[in-house]
């Protein structure tokens, strides 16, 4: 146990001290920034060997691909194989839960390194950000890693009850390559969710890979026997050892604990380290949020300028010692509509790759006469939560030599997720959630993606029927609601899933073009 608490004590001092160490770093190229972090994941596996007695062996690697792409599906028991990944391979790409990505400097990290975050609660979202990021790392000549169970599973859960997600399959479909099951028996050693870790011999067996062209069922029933058979041999393999060892254990602990003693002198210099990197912290944090300040004060500034009225007071900055909290509410008004906000809340840190947050939590009110010319008094929404990828290039600039750049460099700006509750039509409110994409054109028009979801599929179909008057147009836009329509497993509600697009500056609703927009001229200054 002693050994356990020393390792976690060691094990998070050091993971912020390397974090913040580091932290140039991320805005390093690939080349000098991969050092760096195998240097942290080094650190990591020296303190789990010298200290917590916790080794790994690999056996089988003469199962991967040497000269052609692969994916590698392995099994999730705990925290540990997450942290062996970048040793283990060069470069990987792994494919872990979009939380994770928010954990101040470990997901900065994450991010910078290519991994893709996913919203668990958007399947469709979700399968289609999984398909484009395999696509992308195969191309690049790297290695994606999924764990094919979606989560992590303690040890003798079996398929039944943590089933293999479709995932797995459409990437191992869409790329054309072989996967690598991988089995592992580290829950033995670091069970999930626990905060004391065991020490012993963590083994990673490479399996035979399947050969892409499989169909569905045959490709998932081999992947689930393999990785599910050889990771319950690893498990009760391990288990015996364990057990056998547990005098060793005991004897070993007494021995750990004759010759490791903390002389005062060291623990002066550990409380003198954490002190100087809360000084640091806190300095960086008033300093960032002095820089913020003074970017409102100069929207605020330009806004005047622009002819465009931004209601006092300005907004509060708030939220140390975490993640900066900016609050307003007011209003927007130009000389054809105003935005009335009553609450919004910005939740960010101000790092490219980690997300920001906006909540309305009383929606928004639109006016005036842009609103009068699309026939209706005006737009309120009752409630919006956005939640955006802060992008790495943003101009200074909207002009089309940037906007150029911004499409030579294939910059894409990403909205994670988003659940709002609005339009209000009548005494209806519908309420969707969804994710997006916008990226420029060669031509350097914008192309907008939105994955939505509507909630209570049949009574937007009826609102949306009030509206049609021409008798065909309500039956094709009732059978096509009735063929889009899926039903949630959850709460047996119809649900409306939709794909609206803008390309090539016209408006497509799924594969139907409903309309257009203005083409977008940029000023060449």
């Amino acid at each position: 146990m002693i050994q356990a608490i020393l390792f976690n004590i060691v094990y998070y001092v050091g993971t912020i001290l390397i974090g913040i160490l580091i932290l140039p770093s991320l805005i390093l190229p690939d080349k000098i920034f991969w050092p760096f972090i195998r240097l942290y994941f080094r650190f990591v596996y020296l303190c789990e060997k010298k200290i917590l007695g916790l080794d790994y062996v690999e056996i089988g690697r003469e199962h991967i691909p040497v000269d052609t792409p692969y994916i590698v599906a392995m099994k999730h028991q705990s925290a540990y194989e997450t942290l062996k990944l970048p040793i283990l391979f060069a470069r990987p790409i792994v494919i872990l839960k979009r939380e994770l990505l928010m954990i101040p400097l470990w997901g900065w990290y994450a991010a910078k390194a290519g991994n893709v975050g996913i919203n668990r609660g958007n399947p469709r979202a979700a399968l289609d950000q999984m398909l484009d990021a395999v696509k992308s790392a195969v191309l690049m000549g790297r290695t994606p890693i999924i764990f094919p169970q979606g989560t992590r599973v303690s040890l003798h859960e079996t398929p039944t009850e943590k089933p293999y997600k479709r995932g797995i399959y459409e990437m191992y479909q869409i790329s054309n390559v072989p996967v690598v099951p991988v089995a592992v028996n580290s829950g033995v050693f670091w069970p999930r969710r626990a905060f004391l870790k065991r020490g012993g011999c963590v083994t990673f067996q490479y399996l035979p890979a399947i050969p892409p062209g499989l169909d569905r069922m045959t490709f998932m029933s081999k992947l689930q026997d393999r990785i599910a058979g050889a990771s319950i041999a690893l498990v009760d393999q391990a288990q015996k050892i364990k057990n056998a060892r547990v005098e060793g254990a005991v004897q070993s602990s007494y021995f750990f604990l004759h010759h490791i003693s903390f002389s005062y002198r060291f623990l002066n210099r550990l409380l003198a380290v954490i002190t100087g990197i809360i000084f640091l912290y806190t300095g960086a944090w008033f300093y960032g949020a002095h820089i913020i300040k003074s970017e409102i004060d100069y929207f605020y500034q330009q806004a005047s300028q622009s002819q465009v009225i931004l209601t006092e007071p300005r907004p509060q900055m708030t939220g140390f010692p975490f993640r900066y909290h900016i609050k307003w509410s007011g209003t927007l008004m130009t000389h054809d509509v105003q935005i009335s906000i009553p609450h919004l809340d910005l939740y960010f840190w101000p790092m490219a790759g980690t997300g920001m947050l906006i909540d309305l939590p009383d929606g928004i009110v639109m006016a005036g006469r842009q609103m009068t010319k699309a026939g209706v008094d005006t737009i309120s929404m009752r409630r919006v939560q956005l939640n955006l990828t802060i992008p790495h290039i943003v101009p200074s600039v909207w002009n089309k030599q940037n906007v150029q750049s911004l499409y030579d460099r294939g910059v894409v700006y990403r909205l994670r997720d988003m659940k709002a509750a609005g339009p209000v039509i009548g005494d209806f409110t519908p309420v969707f959630s969804g994710s997006g994409t916008l990226n420029y054109d060669q031509n350097l028009q914008p192309v907008v993606t939105m994955n939505m979801v509507f909630d209570d599929a049949d009574r937007v179909g009826q609102v949306v029927a009030t509206m049609i008057k021409h008798p065909m147009g309500k039956s094709f836009l009732t059978g096509a609601i009735g063929a889009l329509a899926r039903v949630d497993s959850g709460t047996g509600h119809k649900k409306l899933p939709l794909t609206i697009r803008i390309d090539d500056t016209k408006i497509y609703v799924g594969p139907f073009k409903v309309g257009s927009i203005g083409r977008v001229y940029w000023p060449v200054q």
